[in-house]
């Protein structure tokens, strides 16, 4: 929420960096991790124990993290 005041600036220097793609392009994928972000805090909502802890949702996300990093580290690019 905090974050909405630079938004647009963030857009533009995102577009910017990854030149080849169009901004269009760029902007859905911000707007995507958005409301994936919403979706990934609800579902840590609903993880949570009886006790208020978020051990588990922490766990979820550790290995989320873990199996992205992997999939990242193993992918090539195109144009080498």
């Amino acid at each position: 929420m905090f974050l909405v005041s630079i938004k647009p600036n963030g857009k533009t220097y995102f577009a910017e960096i990854v030149n080849p793609a169009s901004e269009g392009t760029c902007n859905r994928l911000i707007q995507f991790f958005d409301q994936a972000s919403v979706i990934f805090v609800t579902i840590k909502d609903q993880f949570k124990t009886n006790e208020g802890l978020f051990t588990a949702s922490l766990l979820l996300m550790v290995g989320l993290l873990v199996i992205s990093t992997g999939l990242i580290l193993f992918m090539k690019d195109p144009g080498k």
